[in-house]
């Protein structure tokens, strides 16, 4: 497993033992502490100017994808606001990373991303719920096995909530596209949200 982390990320990467190879970002909130401990262990450190066009997380993935990964998993993707949030999930939604699953952790929730040609195998139990999500438009040729509401080449239409609350009906569900881009949401455990 390879390591990269965006500004703060740093600060959490190291309270959980990891050390990561690279620190990217305009470094506005790492905590002093934690960054002169990356200083001193030498790991490489991407300064940006704090007036740019990216957020930090945009950064990171750019470098994560020069590493060819075979998949990325992106943890924390907040940054504690509301903008940062919505901003970095369209920025997972990108169309340039289409070639490797990606997926967001947050909060005990995940989120994967699915372009068209990448078929993703989500693993969950019976009974969670697993929300299919359209962004940047609709999303067309909607394939969906292993949940109570399966799907066979629909559209689901942006701005709209009919991918809502599907449920796993076994341990693997499988989405899949022919057009546009869906969020495949995992919310994190928790009481029912039957019928919201």
């Amino acid at each position: 497993m390879r390591c990269i982390v965006a500004d703060s990320g740093l600060d959490h990467a190291r309270a959980l033992g990891l050390r990561p190879e690279l620190v990217v970002g305009d470094l506005d909130s790492v905590s002093p502490a934690a960054l002169a401990w990356a200083e001193a262990e030498g790991i490489a450190i991407e300064r940006h100017p704090a007036d740019k066009a990216q957020t930090d997380l945009e950064l990171a993935l750019v470098r994560a994808v020069t590493l060819a990964p075979e998949r990325i998993v992106v943890a924390g993707i907040g940054g504690g606001r509301i903008d940062h949030f919505l901003a970095n999930i369209g920025v997972l939604a990108s169309p340039r990373w289409a070639a490797v699953p990606l997926e967001g952790w947050i909060d005990g929730a995940r989120i994967a991303v699915v372009h068209p040609g990448l078929r993703r195998r989500l693993e969950g139990e019976p009974g969670q719920l697993l929300s299919l999500l359209p962004i940047n438009g609709d999303a067309l040729g909607v394939i969906a096995t292993g949940v109570a509401w399966p799907l066979a080449g629909e559209t689901l239409t942006a701005s709209s909530s009919r991918g809502v609350s599907n449920v796993f009906t076994q341990v693997t569900a499988v989405v899949e596209l022919g057009e546009g881009t869906l969020l495949a949401v995992l919310p994190a455990p928790g009481p029912s949200a039957a019928g919201v």
